[in-house]
């Protein structure tokens, strides 16, 4: 997903690094002095939008490819744990803010043997959130049950 939202958005970094440097070169030659204070709020305003607009982009095109499920299921996997091998489940809800940066969320797996590190699944979209915990609803309700916790902020 991040590969994603990096190629639809570098176009437009691009062109506010472009305008950064005129304005740079303009304030330098004393032109636009006030033009070069402003310029960074600007910039802050528009990448308000141009982060919704790339987070919801490449959301959409990751659940387009996770729809797949064939496909999916072909690819190799990062690892692999068995029911009874797993201790618990915690998920943590992505934190919505203003500034848009907001906290990520994540689903972290800790096995029984604790010799082996906990796996973390990250989670950037409120939309990938909730399925992946009704995915993890599903699969700990299951017999052998697993512990299943959710921390929705912070």
């Amino acid at each position: 997903m991040r590969r994603v939202a990096l190629a639809v958005k570098t176009p437009f970094e691009a062109v506010f690094v472009a305008l950064y440097l005129i304005v740079i070169f303009e304030t330098l030659s004393g032109v636009a002095q006030l033009v070069g204070l402003l310029l960074p709020l600007v910039v802050h305003f528009v990448n308000i939008p141009l982060t919704i607009l790339t987070r919801r982009i490449s959301e959409n095109i990751v659940s387009r490819k996770a729809a797949d499920a064939p496909k999916l299921l072909k690819q190799p996997r990062d690892f692999e744990l068995q029911r009874n091998e797993i201790e618990e489940l915690l998920m943590k809800n992505p934190v919505r803010r203003l500034n848009l940066s907001g906290s990520k969320g994540y689903l972290r797996i800790t096995p029984k043997d604790h010799r082996v590190e906990p796996i973390e699944i990250k989670i950037y979209g409120w939309k990938q959130h909730q399925n992946l915990r009704d995915l993890v609803i599903s699969f700990s309700s299951r017999e052998p049950k697993v512990k299943a916790l959710e921390y929705p902020y912070g």
